[in-house]
């Protein structure tokens, strides 16, 4: 897929505001390209299976580092695993229809709920009958606190032979530093266009050869305004 937008981080380390352009290859890799002012490029991330590369122009640094949790927050301020990152700003989520792992389902207004278990984690699926789209996705703790959640909004069918997909993606997590407060980090995305499956798709991430190298680990977020 190849696709432009706009993208909103929100945290207790940044607030920002970009332009994007992503370049996504399910299950290989991810290019995420933000910019700024008249065009100005703020960054160029390469996320792949087992790397992360993060390209700052301005500053002529390439940061580089293992494809982890703990890395990929570093550059969208959410910890996910690589699989569900690419699914999720695919707007494709993969579920696993196990049964074993179905406990229970909800309905209510107009929407089914399906809860799974995942190891440690609880599964909540929401979805549309109606449209059969997949609206939300949210992980709980054992206490049943909500550690991270996806939502698909404002659906969109760009091929008459595939299901609608959303043009705005919200991606959150949750941390509890106590029993009475959370901290959230959220990252919205919105899709003015979008392609799947261009013939001329390619990866273009290409940083300059005179950028000093840097382990990501080193990366600080910088709010710009």
């Amino acid at each position: 897929m190849r696709g432009y937008g706009t993208m909103q981080i929100r945290s207790p380390e940044l607030d920002q505001r970009l332009n994007c352009a992503l370049r996504i290859k399910r299950g290989e890799a991810m290019q995420l390209t933000g910019s700024v002012f008249f065009g100005i490029t703020a960054f160029d991330a390469l996320i792949r299976a087992d790397s992360v590369f993060l390209y700052s122009p301005l500053e002529k640094r390439l940061y580089v580092g293992a494809n982890s949790p703990a890395n990929l927050q570093r550059i969208t301020g959410l910890s996910a695993s690589f699989a569900d990152l690419l699914d999720a700003f695919l707007g494709l989520p993969r579920i696993d229809t196990n049964a074993a792992k179905l406990y229970k389902v909800a309905t209510g207004e107009g929407k089914v709920a399906f809860f799974l278990k995942n190891g440690a984690l609880d599964e909540v699926v929401e979805i549309n009958p109606e449209t059969e789209t997949i609206e939300s996705l949210r992980a709980l703790d054992a206490s049943g606190k909500t550690v991270g959640a996806i939502l698909f909004k404002s659906f969109e069918r760009l091929s008459p032979n595939l299901r609608p997909l959303p043009k705005e993606i919200e991606l959150v997590a949750y941390d509890y530093p106590n029993d009475s407060s959370y901290v959230a980090r959220q990252l919205l995305l919105r899709y003015d266009e979008r392609e799947l499956n261009p013939d001329d798709f390619r990866f273009t991430f290409e940083p300059s050869k005179r950028a000093k190298a840097y382990r990501i680990e080193q990366f600080q977020m910088r709010l710009r305004r």
